[in-house]
């Protein structure tokens, strides 16, 4: 079904009316685009970019892996990690619509190079963006078509990098998560074993020691399901 946008602008006196027919990954782009515009324009808010982006994460949540794999083709280049001068709460909306749009089976090319594009973000200065990269990573790691010892590499440098994070909570327990989605994996899936091994004794004492010293129990409970893994 096509959706028809009628914008009418006001120039020399005239009054032009432009119509758009859009299909329906062509509204999926216009949203995509609208989030990103800036403008002194009410209409283009910090609050309607954000909700734009809502938006197109909760649609894509409800996506076929073939819908999903069909959207990501036409808006690719429109999901960069992080744009110029972004708000972080931009880029962790836009974090969490990468993460919807992920399917069963990712390629591992593809795979590997949307976590090394993302991981960067592990760091950044906004605790939500963190979150978001660490909730991603792990998504991508447990969709993945098989095993690749770079996904495990790059997951067991930013889990340890979330464990640090003593000021935010959600930011630990992404960070877990993100470890624990990769070993469940394994558990349907013997063959990506052999990638996780070599890591396994020394997470087994890093989460140990980490569980020494957390308090929050969501983390705690968390990282000890990770640990009987």
């Amino acid at each position: 079904e096509e959706v028809v946008v009628e914008e009418e602008e006001k120039e020399d006196g005239a009054e032009e009316v432009e119509r758009v027919e859009l299909g329906f990954l062509g509204l999926c782009k216009m949203l995509l685009e609208q989030s990103a515009k800036t403008s002194s324009s009410a209409s283009y808010s910090l609050g309607f970019r954000v909700k734009c982006l809502e938006a197109l994460a909760r649609v894509a949540g409800t996506f076929s892996d073939e819908t999903k794999q069909w959207v990501w083709t036409g808006l690719v280049k429109a999901l960069e990690p992080e744009q110029k001068a972004d708000k972080p709460v931009l880029v962790a909306k836009r974090i969490t619509l990468t993460e919807a749009l992920i399917w069963e089976d990712i390629r591992i090319d593809l795979a590997v190079e949307l976590s090394e594009k993302f991981k960067a973000l592990a760091r950044h200065e906004a605790w939500t963006v963190r979150e978001g990269s660490c909730r991603l990573l792990g998504t991508v790691g447990s969709k993945v078509e098989r095993g690749d010892r770079r996904l495990v590499v790059i997951a067991d440098e930013i889990t340890r990098t979330g464990l640090k994070d003593r000021k935010y909570w959600k930011v630990r327990k992404a960070a877990v998560e993100m470890w624990l989605m990769m070993l469940k994996r394994c558990d349907k899936d013997k063959a990506r074993r052999e990638f996780v091994l070599p890591f396994k004794e020394d997470w087994e004492s890093v989460l140990s020691r980490f569980i020494g010293q957390e308090e929050n129990p969501e983390v705690t409970g968390k990282a000890s399901e990770a640990l009987r893994k």
